[in-house]
Order: structure tokens, then sequence, then C-alpha cells
């Protein structure tokens, strides 16, 4: 680099702050492209810089690459779209594969084949180090500093492309992020996978089962320990809990991370955007998934989500949609680009592109990204999105199939209704969570506040869902609001993490802003009994009436904290019914996270 070495800054994060050091310092190295962190996407990153004739340096914290895939033991794809150069990891896994116990994707021989093809790209790799600070001049990144076994080492470079999943390399350069949701609980339930030995009928063979394991906030040390051990020794791991013939073989050393802080880029991704089509014409890559959180804190969670998940029902419901490059360029920063679970997206819409395969896609497209600037001499955001998109195109990121749909469970596309008569003859559906969606669109809700005054209780109803996710603040909106808030006939059947009726209405008051509702949202708060009286029938996120009750509670607790913001003289009566019920002896909100045989108060984020 052609700059004085007194020019640079020496940034650091530590004890929650950023210091800024000036220094003139002896690169142990210069580089084309650091690639910090090879997990899933610094996987994927560092195999597509290869070709260029470029030099590069990946570093990763631990002793081995792939992240999740291999050193957390998850290697079974969930939803995320297809193609890209992940598939060469795939090709390696049956190259490596063998005869017996061992399935297609062990972890082990995942870190194999993620090493081959690393040091194939011509990568120089660096495990057991650790990012402690980057370089800059000015806004731009110029290298890093790391912890290595061999003590503090530094290395320039052109571009840094954070792959580490909680943005360490951002943080430190000083980058604008987001943690946490809107209630502020922080992130989703964490896992923790057993390794295994099972029977069959073909002999012995490997498996691994992925419990939710709890609560943590990984970026507290010792409480990332302490869940590190509190989980191996769960009731799930217990032998009384294993089928005939099962063999326990380990338990995966590092957790199962779902969720963590985010980068602002110069474009972000939001959850009200896509469901409203408002999406990017240049994408590196598309993501697939429906919002899967793993949890049953809708309530915590921002207005789209609450629309989506409490008032549509459409936890089940997949989109795919594209993401633009603005989101892997952080804001304010230059010569640093994103990858993976950390890219610029809202908490709501990021549950999609987490999945390991939409993972693999960003560290690509990032790669791509960093490889075209180096080679053509200009930055990121000026690279001609021809090329950006022929090269991706050649290697499968982006492909023919791609396209912006929703769909359901099964994949099937769910397409819009011819008419509204056609939508209205949903609301009887016992499945009309679609229907729903599609009428809250609607230009004209004319017909839809008709059927609020239909005989039919449940298109009554429906109709209510769909006006109070487009925010109508009708009269007689509010009418049906009151009476759904005391049904207890639990009709709404919509699939997995549906919600009753009466907590819909409680979603929507909130949403809505409804102060009629008051006293029925503090009887709802006041004592289980709305959960009590409710029909009910358990499902694998729902096991009884006490998690039954969290739904009711969380999301009229939300909802009278709303309607206190927008009218301040009810704010005194709300919030001494709120702190009064929690202050109760017997006050918990318990949930039993998925495949997992323990409660969990969502309270305190502690196991009972």
């Amino acid at each position: 680099m052609a700059m004085s070495k007194c020019e640079y800054i020496l940034r650091e994060f530590r004890d929650g702050h950023i210091s800024d050091t000036p220094v003139a310092p002896a690169f142990d190295g210069e580089y084309d492209v650091i690639v910090a962190g090879l997990g899933t996407a610094g996987t994927a990153a560092a195999m597509r810089l290869g070709g260029f004739g470029l030099r590069v340096l990946g570093v990763e914290s631990l002793a081995s690459p792939g992240g999740t895939v291999t050193n957390t033991g998850i290697w079974k794809y969930y939803y995320g779209a297809q193609g890209g150069v992940y598939r060469k990891i795939d090709e390696r896994f049956g190259e490596y594969s063998a005869d017996g116990m061992l399935p297609d994707a062990h972890n082990l021989i995942g870190m194999l084949s993620d090493d081959d093809l690393i040091t194939a790209s011509g990568a120089d790799v660096l495990y057991g180090s650790l990012v402690c600070g980057v370089y800059m001049t000015g806004n731009r990144v110029r290298g890093v500093r790391l912890l290595t076994p061999d003590g503090e080492r530094s290395y320039s470079a052109e571009y840094v492309i954070d792959c580490t999943g909680d943005g360490s390399v951002a943080m430190s350069a000083g980058c604008e992020m987001r943690c946490g949701r809107e209630e502020g609980k922080p992130f989703m339930p964490y896992c923790n996978v057993r390794l295994y030995v099972r029977k069959t009928d073909a002999g012995d063979r490997l498996a691994y089962k992925n419990y939710d394991s709890g609560f943590v906030d990984q970026y507290d040390p010792f409480e990332y320990g302490r869940c590190a051990v509190s989980s191996c020794t769960s009731p799930a791991y217990l032998r009384e809990n294993y089928a005939e013939g099962e063999r326990i073989l380990s338990v995966q050393p590092h957790l199962g991370i779902r969720e963590g802080r985010s980068v602002v880029g110069r474009e972000t991704l939001r959850l009200g955007d896509i469901a409203a089509g408002r999406i990017t014409d240049k994408p590196l890559f598309w993501s697939y998934t429906h919002l899967d959180d793993h949890a049953v804190e809708s309530a915590f969670y921002d207005d789209d989500y609450v629309r989506w998940i409490a008032v549509c029902n459409l936890w089940r419901t997949a989109i795919e949609f594209p993401v633009p490059a603005g989101t892997m360029l952080p804001r304010g920063v230059d010569g640093l680009i994103t990858a993976g679970r950390m890219i610029s997206a809202d908490m709501s819409i990021s549950k999609g592109f987490r999945m390991i395969r939409d993972v693999y896609r960003s560290g690509e497209a990032a790669g791509l990204l960093a490889a075209l600037a180096v080679k053509e001499g200009v930055s990121p955001e000026k690279l001609p999105y021809e090329k950006l998109r022929d090269e991706l195109c050649a290697t499968g990121c982006l492909g023919d199939g791609d396209c912006f749909r929703f769909a359901d469970r099964k994949g099937h596309r769910l397409g819009r209704y011819e008419s509204v008569e056609a939508l209205l003859e949903d609301f009887a559906s016992p499945f009309a969570g679609w229907a729903v969606f599609c009428a809250s669109r609607l230009e004209e809700l004319s017909p839809i506040r008709a059927a609020l005054g239909s005989p039919d209780k449940r298109i009554r109803f429906n109709a209510a869902r769909a006006l109070g996710a487009a925010g109508d603040r009708s009269d007689a909106l509010n009418a049906v609001l009151l009476e759904m808030l005391t049904d207890r006939d639990g009709l709404n059947d919509d699939c997995l993490h549906a919600h009753p009726y009466s907590v819909c209405a409680a979603a929507i008051c909130g949403l809505c802003e409804v102060r009629e509702a008051i006293p029925v949202l503090l009887d709802i708060i006041a004592s289980d009994e709305c959960a009590r009286a409710c029909a009910f029938t358990p499902d694998e996120f729902c096991h009884d009436r006490g998690e039954l009750y969290v739904q009711y509670y969380t999301h009229a607790r939300r909802a009278l904290r709303r309607i206190a913001a927008k009218y301040p003289e009810t704010a005194d009566e709300i919030q001494s019914a709120i702190s009064r019920r929690e202050a109760q002896p017997d006050f918990s909100l318990r949930v039993k996270l998925w495949a997992s045989p323990q409660y969990f108060d969502i309270v305190s984020r502690s196991v009972i």
C-alpha cells in the first residue's frame, strides 16, 4: 500500500468502547483480501476468491473450519435457496464418506472437506487466531491485528470480509450495529447438539439431535461458559431419555447460536418491505425460508413480525426474497464487506438468511464483491451489476429458478386471489392465514369491513384479523375485536404456532392502539383464567395451557404498553396493573422449547 505507516489508526473494541491509537505498524504480511471467520460464510468466501490470482488470508478462531456445520454439528440443510460454490463442499462430502456408520455429511468429514477446498483456493490460513483490532485510515479498513498461537500479528489488506457471525471486525471498525428486539429480549434460543449411535436394520449409524437448550447472551463470556456446561447436563442428555440401543458419543463443544448482532448497511432488509413486494432488482443471492424463531416470543418483535406471526398466523409460510449488495456493505465504513447472519436486516426477516445454504451463498457473494473490487480497482458499490450477475450465475449462486414468492409448507407457491369474492370465501376456512394476509394488502378495504357483519363467526373474526393487519381503526373493527378478546372457542387452526382468535385480537389491539380494549386486556394479564378456559389442542410448540397463557399475557402486555404510549392518561393504571401481576409469587411465563424436555421462564430467562 502506497502510504506512510504513521497514517494508520489501530481501532479496538474493548469493554464496550472504541479506542483509537495512532500507530506505525510493521505488517507481517500484505494481502488483497482477508476473510475473518472460516465458518459457513467464510468457507464459501475463501472458495470464491480462488481463481482470481489474489493474495488471500483466512483467519479462524477455532482449530478447524466450517462453523455451524462442523464445530456445532448441524450438518443437515433446512430450507435455504439452492445453488452456488457450496455444492463443491457437498461433492467433497460424498468423496470422503465411507460405508459403515458415517453419514454423508458427518461433521468431521465436513472439517476435512472445508479445509481441502479452502487450501485448494490458494488462501493462506491461520487457525486459532482472533481479530483483536483493525487498522484504519480515515473511514477505511486497511488491515487487521490478530492474536495467534504465535503471539500478536498484523496484516494489511485491500478488503476485509467479516464472516465472524457476530460482526467482530465490524464492531472493532466502529460500524453501527443492531442488537436485540423491540421489547429488549435478546436473541433466539441456542442449541447444543449431541452425537449418538443408533441401531438400524443396516447396522449402527451416526446421528445427531439438535435440542433447543435455552437462552444465552453470547457476548457475556461468563454466561456463555455457564450455558455451554449446563446444557451438556440437561435432561435431554440423560440416559433415560435415549431409545433402546442408542449410545451417546459426544455433546458438541460449541453452542449453536442462531441470532446476534447485525451491521447497519447501506441498504437494510425489512420484513415489511418484503411482505409488500418492495424488493431489489439487483440481487446477489436469494434467501428462502419461513420465519423460524424457535420460540414463542412473537410479542417481543416489531410490528411487522407481530402481523406476520400473531395476526396472520404465517409461521409456516416461506418467503423467497432477493438480497442486494448494500446489505453487505457497512454504512460509513469502506474496505469492509460482511456476510452471514450479520448482514443488514431487521430482527424479523433475519430469521430467513441464517439458513445454512443462504449463509453459504452470502459468503460466496461477499467473496466475489471483494475479488472484483480488487481486480477492477473500484469500490464494491460501483461494480457493474451485470458482471456480478454473470459471475454468480456461473456458479449457480444466482439461478433461473430464483423468484420472489410465498410458499406453503410443502413449497407450493401461494398465489394472489383472482377476486375479492374468492378471497372472502376462504375466510370461512380454518386455514385462512394467507387469505387474511392478502386481504390486508388490498387498496379498497370496504368489502372486508362489510364482512365484519357476517353471522359466521369465523368470517367475522378473519375479517377483523385482515383489517387489524392493515391498520384499520374503525369503530366496527373495535366492536369485533372486543368480541374476539373474550372468545374462548380457540377456532384459529391455521398452523403450528397458531394463536387463538383471542390472542390475535390482543395483538391487533396493540397494533391499532384500541383504548376500548383496556378493561379486557387488564383481565387477561390479571390471571391465567383466559388460557384455562380456552379450547386447546397441544402441538410441538405449545405443550400445555401454561404456554398458551404466555401468548395471552405477552401480547396483552404489549398491547397495553402501546395503548399507554398513545394515551398517556392511561399509563399509570396500566403500569400499576402490570407491576402488581409480575410481583405475584406465582407469576411465571413458562415455555418448553422445541425438542427440549426442559421448561424455561422467559421473564428471567432462567431454567426452572
